[in-house]
């Protein structure tokens, strides 16, 4: 591998303030390591979103902007998955990475994760997460040393979805059986699998917490799909 290249996957859908979506934007742009982003707006109500989005992608060829009925992050993502495949080839994309559009990243981080993948020999490698409050940041780190597969069993989360780093080979599409909760469905998919997992020991993204967020509004509906993709793909 010459050099690696970084593939964001970045579902939007009706971002609180657009200005989030621009300092999300300006985080991929601070990164010291090759990147491509398809970005689908996920049917957005607001026009300016995809207004925002459509002038990013006409002013760096490293952005893609999908437009697309509203159908949920599972497909939006597996529309941007699509997307990516397609140029995988054309672009030397060796890795995909996760982001949401109300979220930002820290400077450094592909190039941290992507150096701890090579090191501890993962597919997988998460990093722990700043939460804004709205009235001071508060960092959440992730230390799963056991077994991932019994991590989730026991209803934790062994890697956040929004720090995901993945290796080319093991990228795989979402199911869209498990509401809310198409990220558990796919570690559990991709430990079943024999995947290995291991994350970065700091926060290297600032996530936005807003009672619009998708672990707020369809809460119950998320601890359903949860439970019930650990059980049917990993077993009792």
């Amino acid at each position: 591998m010459e050099h690696p290249v970084v593939c964001w996957l970045i579902p939007c859908y009706n971002v609180p303030d657009i200005n989030w979506m621009r300092s999300c934007i300006a985080s991929l742009h601070s990164q010291n390591i090759y990147w491509q982003a398809v970005i689908v707006d996920d049917g957005s109500t607001d026009p300016k979103i995809w207004e925002q989005l459509y002038q990013y992608s006409q002013l760096d060829n490293r952005i893609t902007a999908v437009r697309a009925e509203h159908g949920g992050v599972a497909r939006a993502l597996n529309t941007a998955y699509s997307v990516a495949k397609q140029m995988e080839e054309s672009r030397g994309i060796t890795h995909y990475a996760r982001i949401d559009v109300d979220d930002y990243n820290d400077h450094d981080r592909l190039v941290k994760q992507v150096a701890f993948m090579k090191a501890h020999e993962v597919g997988l490698v998460g990093a722990g997460m700043r939460v804004d409050w709205g009235h001071g940041l508060v960092d959440i780190k992730l230390g799963c040393d056991s077994d991932p597969i019994e991590y989730l069993k026991h209803k934790h989360t062994p890697c956040f979805h929004p720090t995901w780093l993945i290796a080319k080979e093991s990228m795989m599409p979402y199911s869209e059986d498990y509401p809310h909760a198409e990220d558990i469905a796919w570690l559990c998919t991709y430990l079943r699998k024999g995947g290995k997992l291991a994350n970065y020991p700091d926060p290297l993204i600032t996530k936005r917490q807003h009672p619009g967020r998708v672990s707020s509004v369809y809460k119950e509906i998320q601890i359903q799909s949860r439970e019930r993709a650990v059980k049917e793909i990993l077993g009792e």
